[in-house]
């Protein structure tokens, strides 16, 4: 059977081979993730996490937005860094096209 821990198995050795961001490694995870979801075997909360992390790069890979005639990323990954006493601390944030923030 298939499972989540397949498909970040199957993630995992596409990004070693440079292949993680084709268009069809992109559609082949979707199909082997769809055939995991149709599977009557249980997931783990750690499977869930490695196939959300999956889709959530895809997503911020790939989601475009057309604004004035040019093509440009619809999500941006921040990093923020807070300082508390003597230590740093640094936070990531995913922030959403001003454009794509007005359609909602």
């Amino acid at each position: 059977a298939f499972s989540a821990s397949h498909l970040k198995l199957f993630w995992d050795d596409m990004a070693r081979m440079g292949m993680n961001k084709s268009k069809r490694s992109i559609q082949y995870a979707m199909r082997r993730a769809k055939q995991a979801m149709n599977n009557d075997e249980m997931w783990t909360d750690d499977d869930l996490t490695h196939l959300g992390a999956a889709l959530l790069s895809i997503l911020l890979d790939h989601a475009m937005i057309h604004n004035n005639g040019k093509e440009e990323p619809a999500f941006r990954i921040e990093k923020r860094w807070s300082h508390t006493g003597n230590r740093s601390k640094s936070t990531s944030y995913v922030t959403i096209h001003d454009r794509l923030h007005k359609i909602f």
